[in-house]
């Protein structure tokens, strides 16, 4: 089994954590990133989202990434759908209504766009390891 680091108010005050907004032709992906305040450069990690989308659980995820020296990246996948579309704990609950919105917001967004990988996320991910390899 892994064990995660427990994140302490030590740890908090020493990440940096911001949201980007990354343009693309379709809007502003919105992105979490986070990595340590100091002893980088730190290597660049990816984090996708899983189909409920973003919501706490996977900021706190991305932050345990940080805590152990890594530049984690999280982007709102769902971007096209607007910027509605981060979610509760219960959005993972069968019948909940943050379930329905969450399908309700995604399902045409998914439809149109399924098939169109959106190039400027790996961009990002290419400037932001360039980046911190030249620290």
């Amino acid at each position: 089994m892994l064990a995660w680091p427990t994140r302490h108010t030590e740890d908090a005050k020493d990440m940096i954590e911001k949201i980007l907004d990354i343009p693309t032709k379709d809007g502003a992906i919105e992105t979490f990133v986070c990595c340590p305040e100091r002893g980088g450069p730190y290597p660049p990690v990816l984090f996708l989202m899983d189909a409920p989308g973003i919501r706490e659980e996977l900021y706190e995820m991305a932050r345990r990434l940080a805590t152990v020296g890594y530049y984690v990246l999280l982007p709102n996948l769902y971007y096209r759908a607007g910027k509605d579309t981060k979610y509760g704990a219960d959005v993972l609950e069968k019948g909940s209504a943050e379930q329905a919105r969450m399908r309700a917001a995604v399902k045409p967004v998914h439809d149109k766009f399924a098939a169109a990988y959106d190039p400027a996320i790996v961009t990002l991910f290419r400037s932001e390891l360039e980046r911190v390899s030249k620290l």
